[in-house]
């Protein structure tokens, strides 16, 4: 659930502003810190899940290694 309303508040954000990535407003719908990548002019934001439950072999894998929701942001030019 958490991880559909992150993307409808970050798709909401771009068609609000234009398309452009404004990240300042994306952390504070989320509520999460992003990472602005320059170079592929893209953001992305992620958070551990910690709501569910992967084991493999009987043995259940913390969050912390590697069970995560990312979204990547990014503003499309025209060509």
């Amino acid at each position: 659930m958490k991880s559909k309303v992150l993307f409808l508040l970050v798709v909401t954000t771009l068609n609000a502003t234009g398309a452009t990535i404004e990240t300042t407003r994306i952390d504070q719908l989320t509520g999460l810190k992003g990472k602005l990548n320059e170079k592929e002019d893209a953001y992305k934001i992620s958070f551990t899940r910690e709501d569910i439950a992967v084991s493999v072999d009987g043995w259940r894998i913390p969050a912390f290694m590697g069970l995560s929701t990312w979204a990547r942001i990014y503003q499309r030019h025209a060509e």
